[in-house]
């Protein structure tokens, strides 16, 4: 299928420019910094008449998609990166299989590529909100649910132009970054939290601190957070490591090389694929009212086949 139909909206597409000259390091750390900020900013905003409390027992599931996606259930990046790595998801799928006719060795193909992921991503930004919003039932009201659909998918897109910004003027990717950020800010808050809940800190650390000054040394509160820091140990040494190839060259004897390969040479991707495929399975058998952790009593025909299927995907059952 060729896509050159798209290239005229292309043109009119907003995009991040290039910078003109080499970026100083010190200036990269400011965009950077600046950037994750914003991220983090806006996991606090939530869209109008959205309460983050009432949302609490319908987001228990999606503990997972908030760690991949990098998003914050309830604000205006409930559905995060998804729309982001999806999208590069499918258009990397189809133009591997040859079903879309894209030439990525050269400028022009490069540029239809990004601008056809990001209208891809704005279409997904939308309908992954609109699948969300129906699922949780933020909000009621015709007006008001496509009011909250419009703020969160607002939400993604300003991500995906915030990951440009950081590719091109920061360190690395931003979307990576996201991810890094989240996670991060959930292993910290983990750890350290200095709120109480039933009178005990709510902190991995400060709690284990409680305890044993009352006399009881309760390591299973420990225990999450030294298991986190030994698999981040394991993780930078693997990722440190370098598999060496040996090279030689058939018309020349006597002279050959090594070529280095990352252990990890494929990175997070695999993980980033499976968990991206396993939650929006899940988010869009909520447009037809079924919840695969919880299905409803009385389900119609299509709802169970959709049931049966995405139990079976996701679950294995």
């Amino acid at each position: 299928m060729e896509l050159e139909f798209l290239r005229p909206l292309i043109k009119h597409l907003p995009e991040v420019d290039i910078p003109k000259r080499k970026v100083p390091f010190k200036e990269k750390l400011y965009w950077t910094g600046i950037i994750l900020l914003l991220f983090f900013i806006m996991g606090v905003i939530y869209p109008y008449q959205v309460s983050p409390e009432l949302l609490a027992e319908k987001i228990s599931g999606f503990d997972t998609m908030t760690m991949i996606f990098a998003s914050s259930i309830g604000s205006i990046i409930s559905v995060g990166i998804g729309p982001i790595v999806t999208s590069s998801i499918i258009l990397q799928l189809l133009s591997g299989a040859d079903m879309i006719k894209i030439d990525l060795h050269t400028k022009e193909g490069k540029a239809l590529f990004q601008g056809t992921q990001k209208i891809l991503t704005v279409v997904l930004a939308f309908f992954e909100a609109g699948a969300l919003v129906y699922f949780t039932g933020m909000v009621s009201g015709t007006g008001l649910i496509a009011f909250t659909v419009f703020q969160i998918a607002l939400g993604s897109i300003l991500l995906m132009f915030m990951d440009e910004v950081v590719s091109k003027w920061g360190i690395g990717s931003g979307i990576s970054l996201f991810i890094a950020g989240g996670v991060s800010q959930t292993i910290i808050t983990g750890s350290i939290n200095p709120m109480r809940e039933a009178g005990l800190f709510v902190g991995a650390i400060p709690s284990f601190i409680q305890t044993m000054m009352a006399g009881s040394m309760n390591f299973a509160i420990i225990f999450p957070l030294i298991g986190t820091i030994l698999i981040f140990l394991v993780t930078a040494f693997c990722e440190s490591m370098r598999l060496e190839i040996p090279l030689s060259y058939g018309g020349v004897r006597g002279i050959g090389g090594r070529f280095p390969l990352k252990f990890f040479y494929v990175s997070n991707i695999p993980v980033i694929l499976a968990a991206a495929l396993l939650a929006n399975i899940r988010m869009w058998t909520g447009l037809v009212g079924v919840d695969i952790s919880n299905p409803p009593a009385d389900m119609s025909m299509i709802q169970n086949i959709v049931f049966q299927i995405g139990r079976h995907i996701t679950v294995g059952e």
